[in-house]
């Protein structure tokens, strides 16, 4: 769809069909009114060619259409979340004091960390709802993958070379707003190491990205297109390779096991419903780094929860019970 609505496929398409027109023209041999007739049929061919892409160029057309529906659900799930959004903002805006329910476990002060980084996180979610809006309507109504295409030609020759190029500059582009403000951000805040962090993982992502582009190079070069679905079985069975390894290796690395008193606490729970309790871990946190939250991961049998330390602070051994529930 992105080439399709152009001027220069309508041009394309009527060059190579005055091609057949003159060829067929040039091998004729029988009488004239059989030539008139033919030619009548190529005639026919060209304007029947333009009729298709003026189809595809007009915006009243099956593809005009098709991209109303999806701006009008794209913008109404959107606005329907930035809704939800919004509401909480307001509901933290208006929580000055600790809740009651949360007086026994929690601190005026510790509840003011908690409320500035709610807003913080909530204003970011309000945000790459927006920026994810904004791509998704940019690659249906302006060809944002054609546009990408032929920004790697500046930097590349070779069909080969250009679709490596791709990945990068796609990455590149669409996270490049966000990783400027998160600089800001971090810089204001002089934290290096997560600006740090967050540029190693763009580069992991593109050094991956490329990886897997040019090993689909390869393959559709030995195997032809049927390389990528080919390739759809054995990169999903790396996807579940790498969520387990994540629940066996990399969580674990960063966690800890309960403390002796929320281990008496939420034992109980997690053997009523024969959930391990060696697979109930706390990660510890830092007194300007906290995150009350809790997570649960599984998949073909191995699993794990994961309970933040400011968690169990805040809300209590007694109520913890409820979240692992």
């Amino acid at each position: 769809p992105y080439f399709l609505g152009s001027k220069t496929t309508f041009n394309r398409l009527n060059y190579f069909n005055r091609i057949n027109y003159f060829k067929t023209r040039k091998q004729m041999k029988g009488p004239s009114s059989k030539f008139h007739q033919l030619d009548n049929e190529n005639v026919n061919i060209i304007s029947r060619t333009k009729d298709c892409v003026r189809g595809i160029m007009d915006q009243n057309g099956v593809e005009g259409t098709a991209r109303g529906y999806l701006t009008v659900g794209i913008v109404g799930m959107t606005a329907w979340r930035g809704f939800l959004v919004l509401r909480q903002i307001a509901l933290v805006a208006v929580t000055t004091m600790v809740p009651p329910a949360l007086t026994k476990g929690m601190k005026q002060e510790e509840f003011e960390l908690y409320r500035r980084m709610a807003f913080f996180s909530l204003f970011g979610t309000a945000f790459g709802l927006v920026r994810g809006a904004m791509l998704t309507l940019s690659r249906i109504y302006k060809g944002y993958p054609a546009w990408v295409w032929g920004k790697t030609a500046e930097y590349a020759n070779s069909m080969e070379s250009r679709t490596l190029m791709y990945p990068i500059l796609e990455i590149l582009f669409t996270n490049a707003f966000a990783m400027i403000v998160q600089l800001v951000i971090f810089m204001a805040k002089l934290n290096l190491v997560d600006v740090l962090m967050m540029y190693l993982y763009i580069a992991f992502i593109l050094i991956v990205s490329t990886f897997l582009t040019y090993i689909m190079i390869i393959l559709t070069k030995l195997m032809g297109p049927a390389a990528i679905m080919y390739a759809a079985i054995p990169l999903n069975v790396l996807e579940m390779l790498n969520i387990i390894a994540i629940i066996e290796f990399v969580l674990p690395h960063f966690c800890q096991q309960l403390p002796p008193k929320a281990m008496e606490t939420l034992n109980p729970v997690a053997s009523r419903v024969n959930f391990p309790a060696s697979k109930i871990c706390m990660i510890p946190e830092a007194d300007l780094d906290i995150s009350p939250n809790a997570a649960y991961m599984g998949l073909m049998g191995f699993k794990i929860i994961v309970i933040t330390e400011s968690l169990l602070n805040s809300v209590g051994l007694a109520d913890s019970r409820s979240v692992l529930a």
